[in-house]
């Protein structure tokens, strides 16, 4: 069967007057079609010669947008959000349903993709975007592998859940545009998702007082109009977020409970993921390691590594691939080993002074399944001796590609470097004590008492 809906096409507007035009809540569908839609993707870089009235503008902004019931509108700073493994999980199960089905549009269309649109256009339009975005981020990612796009879809797909309520509630129609603001520094995979956004039909509004977007893609480029404004703040300016008008709340159906976090947990930043490649530069598997000198040092296991030709390193926030080829030493009986990459780092702390106990609260964080930065948790249940390893077995889930990740203390300190689990079992999974750990990479880590 073929799908006879018509998706969304966008083409940019420029604009004389950002900020007036943008705040408009004029329809911008072209006459000759109801299909065709122009945006603003504005990029609004520098300040004028009052930073006071600067400042005042940008706040106008939210005051007049979040007193707009027919217009929906969000302000962003960042995108870090925190989003439990179920969720993940989910959205996990949704991208291979995807992937299956991409090439094929009937098949596309008849997925159940998160933030159901009343609009069918609209709802067809966001699963065309989600795909040309995907396209997009591998085209324009240094050293795409299919682990990176697939972390990426499934952070975007999380994004698409949570933000998406909020800007297409009440059945809303193709002739209104939803407004975003984005201010301050941006990554670049928060750019892709404003991309995601603007191919909805979305106007947006990039806000930076400080310097245009670094790493700018072409296409972003092509489809954006630069506003540049005489000066530039030496620093970027922190501009409050005007408070929602408590009557327009009720326009929003969002009943989630994610968390925003304003900056990423430094004990993630210090966990990596590790996609290990043949001779031939080939991804054939991917592992955690953790950071445990500021110099680029990385624990993992060995057998994430040891049958590896060089070894591509992503850290949490950064999109740079860092390359290492050499295992700078290893321990077979404890499954342990060190790889380094030149970048400096956020060193986990390792725990040493005193033993867990079972029963104590842990968290896991690694990349099982290529997922970057997992984090579930559970308990110590028990302690276990293998010979000459000595092991914590722990309840929190984990899954192929965890090997080598953290498994910490409530206070974000090493106990042991997650190692193992047993397919047959229930949550029985085992790390590495981190006394063995101090015992073999002494010369690296940084202990704590």
């Amino acid at each position: 069967m073929i799908c006879t809906i018509k998706p969304l096409k966008v083409v940019i507007k420029n604009s004389k007057e950002p900020l007036n035009e943008f705040m408009s809540s004029k329809s911008y569908t072209n006459k000759s079609s109801s299909y065709i839609k122009e945006v603003y993707f504005t990029r609004y870089i520098g300040i004028e010669d009052s930073i006071d009235k600067y400042i005042k503008n940008i706040k106008n902004i939210d005051t007049h947008l979040f007193n707009n019931t027919t217009v929906p509108y969000i302000r962003l700073n960042n995108l870090n959000i925190n989003f439990d493994k179920s969720q993940t999980d989910k959205m996990l199960n949704t991208f291979n349903t995807y992937n299956d089905a991409k090439f094929n549009s009937w098949s596309l269309y008849n997925i159940e993709f998160p933030c159901k649109i009343e609009n069918d256009t609209l709802d067809w339009t966001k699963k065309i975007a989600f795909k040309s975005t995907l396209e997009l981020f591998s085209k324009n990612t240094p050293n795409s592998t299919p682990s990176i796009v697939k972390n990426f879809a499934v952070k975007l797909l999380c994004w698409i859940d949570y933000f998406l309520p909020k800007l297409f509630y009440n059945k809303v129609k193709i002739d209104v545009s939803p407004k975003v603001v984005y201010f301050g520094n941006i990554k670049r995979q928060e750019l892709f998702f404003l991309y995601f956004l603007s191919q909805l039909g979305c106007d947006i509004l990039y806000i930076n007082p400080h310097k245009d977007i670094l790493d700018l893609y072409p296409e972003c480029s092509r489809f954006s109009t630069l506003v540049e404004l005489s000066k530039k703040s030496p620093t970027m300016l922190d501009i409050p977020l005007e408070k929602l008008n408590t009557d327009i709340n009720k326009n929003i159906n969002n009943n989630k409970t994610y968390t925003p976090i304003n900056k990423p947990q430094s004990e993630q930043t210090s966990v990596v993921m590790i996609v290990v490649c043949d001779n031939e530069n080939k991804p054939f598997k991917s592992g955690s390691g953790v950071v445990i000198n500021s110099e680029g040092y990385i624990l993992t296991n060995l057998h994430v590594v040891n049958e590896g030709y060089s070894f591509l390193v992503r850290f949490e926030n950064d999109d740079k691939v860092y390359t290492s080829y050499q295992i700078i030493k290893y321990h077979s009986d404890y499954d342990l080993a060190v790889i380094k990459v030149d970048r400096k780092c956020k060193a986990i702390p390792v725990k040493v002074s005193k033993k867990p106990v079972r029963g104590q609260k842990i968290v896991a964080i690694g990349s099982p399944l290529g997922l970057f930065n997992t984090v579930s948790d559970g308990i110590i249940s028990a302690f276990r001796d293998f010979e000459t390893v000595q092991m914590i077995q722990f309840t929190a889930p984990i899954s192929s590609g965890s090997s080598g990740g953290a498994l910490l203390d409530m206070f974000g300190n090493l106990l042991g470097l997650i190692s193992a689990g047993y397919d047959d079992g229930q949550n029985l999974n085992l790390a590495v004590e981190s006394h063995l750990v101090k015992i073999f990479a002494s010369n690296f880590i940084e202990i704590i008492n």
